[in-house]
Parts: structure tokens; sequence; C-alpha cells
């Protein structure tokens, strides 16, 4: 299954970072990853860096912060999203951002 949509939850507080691996499943050697920081009110996801055979060309990113703070606003790359891209929910402190689809290579940044 391609993985043209993802669901990245992240906790906030202290600052860390990852990277996702991805391959086609049968040839490690064609491969890509994605490195994605958090860091305060923020989390970016940057671009793949890679190619593999099947790979994706665009995805749809759910970011879900746990322990956050209700936001008065929220952006992705310093735009800001309209309410319907993004849920809070107060009693379990989860801010749920649903990304429009975009080009596995573009990078971006959600701030809250």
């Amino acid at each position: 299954n391609p993985l043209d949509q993802v669901t990245l939850t992240v906790a906030a507080g202290a600052p860390g970072a990852f990277t996702l691996y991805e391959d086609n499943g049968t040839n490690a050697k064609q491969s890509s990853t994605t490195a994605v920081q958090a860091s305060g009110h923020s989390v970016r996801i940057d671009g793949a860096r890679g190619a593999f055979a099947g790979q994706p060309k665009s995805r749809v990113w759910t970011v879900s912060i746990l322990g956050a703070t209700a936001p008065a606003q929220v952006t992705a790359d310093g735009r800001k999203l309209p309410s319907t891209a993004w849920h809070w929910d107060a009693a379990a402190h989860k801010l749920t951002v649903e990304l429009p689809r975009r080009d596995v290579r573009s990078p971006v940044t959600v701030t809250y």
C-alpha cells in the first residue's frame, strides 16, 4: 500500500525529532526518508529525500499533537488554516490538523 495518507502523532513539551523511512518492500537500496522535528508550538515535516519504485507523488498529512494548549489559530507555512482543517479536543488537550494533499518533496511547518 502506498503511504499517501500519514498520521503523525507528537507530544508537546520537549523538542524531538525522528525520520520516517520508506521503501518498496523489496529493495532497501531504493528508499526515501522524511525528517520530522517538533519544538515549542511547531512541527516541521521536511520533504522526502530519495526515491523508490511505487513511491507516492503526494500525500495527506494529519498531525496530532498531544498535550497541546488551545490554539488561537493554526498555520501551515505561515498561512492561517481554516477552522475546518483542524480540531481542538479540550478534554484530551489534543490538537489534530489535517493538511491539504501536497507533493512528498514539499516541506511544511505547522504552527499553533
